[in-house]
């Protein structure tokens, strides 16, 4: 039912944005009139299915994406987080808030030294966004924990739903266009190519989306067996071979062998699973990328992807300004004489210098140790693997939500350990 309420919200924001915010809005308030779910829930739920639109205004393209369902949802979560901390007197890790406000008071005055103020600022907000809602959430995980009452596998399937809508709305937006002539929704036109960005106005950012799709149907597979896990696979390869980004087949092809190496040696029963199926996943995702070469017209995966020379950007601003390497050159892309770096950890460096960097990553590596835990971890690995081609990463709300959720849920698993 969820499949074909947020497919036809999607359908609705690609032809017609009043009819996709319409559509939206039935199901958000549907959600949150189930009486089986804690408001908690609720809300993340409704965080999940907002997700393929978290780029585009609720109102359509009409608004700026600042004004999207995923922002004010969590908008929404903040505010939750903030009246239980008050109501609840949950304490707070005074040297973790010390350390963010000192990271985003560091931005913050520089974003009044760059070329464009207001888009800087507005760059700085996008990081509060991603920042504040996953250091509160990690905060209080022990006592959110208790709100949320369904395991791990109900809302992981509410994100393979979420997924598998927006690849069936991706192949319609195809169709229309190859077989009608027809353009809706975004595209992106190369000389040798053509990109389908469906709504998210983001190629590679849609890619990535779309791998976890694999990652997760992988995964299960090897807990269920079941036929319908192969075809999600299937949908979803076919998904990012349309869409023609490899940041996404990459993340999905090592992600999948990572999974394999992990979990197939387990169990009897996940090695039967390795030595008969999953060789044909691979050889499946790697005739794929073969496609993706044929479509974009190259020798190889990694040829004239333009990253190499981002990265050398990036690094040669860092060694050659020490104003840069300690402080960064700053989050606007005016500053900037060429493409900044599509790498989250060098382009952090080169916008934000290394005092930040050095915290944010620190912050990072404590998040990835406690949710290495959680069964579904895999989805979390492909987001940062992702991230290391993609620029704008703050700006990928969809990382936001799955953090969130994995820091809640690997509480619930580490809790119920306790309990057992």
């Amino acid at each position: 039912m969820y499949f074909v309420v947020e497919l036809m919200i999607l359908m609705g924001y690609l032809m017609d944005n009043k009819s996709g915010m319409i559509l939206s809005f039935l199901l958000y308030i549907s959600i949150f009139l189930k009486k089986k779910y804690t408001y908690l829930e609720k809300l993340l739920i409704a965080l999940i299915f907002s997700l393929p639109t978290f780029n585009v205004g609720f109102m359509g393209e009409s608004q700026h994406h600042v004004f999207s369902w995923t922002v004010i949802f969590i908008a929404f979560l903040l505010l939750y987080l903030i009246y239980n901390y008050f109501k609840k007197k949950v304490k707070i890790s005074l040297y973790k808030v010390l350390i963010s406000l000192i990271m985003l008071g560091i931005i913050f005055i520089n974003c009044f030294f760059e070329v464009n103020v207001s888009y800087a600022i507005f760059k700085w907000c996008q990081i509060c966004i991603m920042l504040l809602p996953l250091l509160m959430v990690y905060d209080q995980r022990n006592y959110l924990m208790e709100r949320i009452t369904h395991d791990n596998g109900h809302f992981v399937s509410f994100i393979n739903t979420s997924i598998l809508a927006t690849a069936m709305g991706l192949f319609l937006q195809y169709i229309l266009y190859e077989r009608l002539s027809i353009i809706v929704g975004h595209w992106t036109f190369y000389h040798n190519r053509t990109v389908v960005d469906f709504i998210f106005n983001g190629y590679s950012v849609l890619s990535l989306f779309l791998s976890l799709g694999v990652i997760i149907n992988v995964k299960r597979f090897y807990k269920k067996s079941n036929l319908r896990e192969l075809i999600n696979i299937i949908i979803c390869t076919a998904a990012i071979v349309i869409n023609s980004s490899r940041t996404g087949m990459a993340v999905a092809i090592t992600i999948s062998i990572m999974i394999v190496l992990m979990e197939g040696l387990k169990t009897k029963k996940n090695l039967i699973i390795t030595i008969l199926v999953i060789p044909i996943l691979i050889i499946t995702l790697f005739f794929a990328s073969d496609l993706q070469i044929q479509n974009r017209e190259i020798q190889g995966m990694f040829d004239d992807n333009g990253r190499m020379q981002t990265y050398n950007y990036g690094i040669r601003v860092l060694t050659t300004n020490y104003k840069s390497f300690l402080f960064g050159s700053g989050i606007a892309t005016e500053n900037y004489t060429e493409t900044i770096p599509h790498n989250f950890i060098l382009e952090t460096l080169v916008g934000t210098g290394i005092v930040v960097t050095s915290i944010i990553i620190m912050l990072v590596i404590a998040l990835l140790k406690y949710i290495n835990k959680y069964e579904d971890k895999y989805i979390i690995y492909g987001i940062f693997l992702g991230s290391m081609f993609i620029t704008n990463f703050p700006g990928n709300m969809f990382a936001t939500v799955y953090i969130i959720l994995s820091i809640l849920i690997r509480a619930k698993e580490e809790r119920k350990g306790d309990i057992e």
